[in-house]
């Protein structure tokens, strides 16, 4: 692509050609030295033309000057597209990595704070289950992001705790650990609220009440609840 600065051509003296004979480039050897020409004649002007080369290096020059360069690889979200022929790519800044322990023991103190608390899979209460998850809830895991969550669907309700490995959400790595309360009576049911998210102790409160109002609506049908531990792995599924 040439840009000349010929005071002859358009009100600014700024022409923008496209000097291959097709958008792919040049394909034969006519085409070549078709290029070629077109080059030596642009060398010719009286003013030195603006040559943008859209192929690496992909840089801008003018005669043996190059002007500036598209980084093109080098490109950091937020920063320049085009730069100075020296310009240097800034050291990527590393993303701190999360601390804290681990989704497999925080299983493990969930199970032993459930346990210790005298919760029983045999006669579970889900009241007891619910202030667990919430006193656990905000324990330091080595994770991205996390939330609280339960979700009504099926025969059931699950309510547990969500972690994102990864700064982007669409392709971050998911776990999660989870009670799911269920019976066979609530086949075909339809919730009223499905779904529900807790992202901080502020709004533990809150989520408290929603998961309440649920269950207290259900246990009018349902007299014996049967609890399973959910624990959802990227590696093993469900």
């Amino acid at each position: 692509m040439g840009c000349a600065a010929l005071p002859e051509v358009g009100p600014n003296g700024i022409s923008l050609n496209n000097w291959f004979p097709s958008e792919e480039g040049p394909k034969s050897a006519e085409d070549v030295e078709w290029f070629q020409r077109a080059l030596a004649e642009a060398e010719a002007f009286a003013s030195r033309p603006v040559l943008v080369n859209m192929d690496r290096p992909f840089d801008v020059r003018q005669g043996r000057k190059t002007l500036c360069r598209w980084i093109a690889g080098e490109y950091q979200e937020g920063g320049p597209a085009w730069v100075a022929p020296d310009w240097k790519a800034p050291a990527r800044k590393r993303r701190p990595k999360p601390t804290g322990m681990s989704v497999d023991e925080y299983e493990a103190l969930l199970r032993d704070r459930l346990a210790a608390a005298g919760f029983d899979f045999r006669r579970p209460d889900h009241e007891l289950a619910c202030l667990m998850f919430l006193a656990c809830g905000w324990e330091p895991v080595a994770c991205d992001q996390d939330f609280l969550y339960y979700e009504a669907r099926d025969d059931g309700i699950e309510f547990g705790r969500w972690f994102h490995h990864g700064p982007k959400s669409r392709t971050a790595r998911h776990e999660r650990v989870a009670l799911r309360f269920s019976s066979p009576k609530l086949r075909g049911y339809k919730f009223r609220d499905a779904m529900g998210m807790c992202s901080g102790p502020d709004d533990a409160s809150t989520f408290a009440k929603k998961l309440q109002k649920i269950f207290t609506e259900l246990d009018r049908k349902v007299s014996r609840w049967r609890a399973e531990w959910r624990r959802y792995d990227p590696t093993q599924g469900p």
